[in-house]
């Protein structure tokens, strides 16, 4: 499903650009979530959720991987990187 007003490609309808973030910076939200949750002030309920943020950011980076390689084999202009 595409957000509204947005196009497959992850541009705006009108050609604007959006603010997408490529997969190696949810890479980087994925590492730093773990090394909050790593912290020795941090409770086990806040490392809890962070350690399920890292997975959610981890798991997105990897979805964005796999969006960019269809827009290139679509012969998309307008991919992510």
């Amino acid at each position: 499903m595409v957000p509204n007003g947005y196009t497959s490609s992850g541009r705006q309808a009108g050609g604007q650009e959006t603010n997408m973030l490529s997969a190696e910076e949810c890479r980087t939200h994925s590492r730093d979530c773990i090394k909050l949750g790593k912290e020795p002030n941090v409770s086990k309920q806040r490392a809890t959720i962070l350690f399920a943020m890292s997975r959610s950011w981890a798991g997105l980076a990897g979805q964005m991987d796999r969006y960019e390689v269809v827009l290139k084999s679509e012969g998309d202009k307008t991919a992510l990187s």
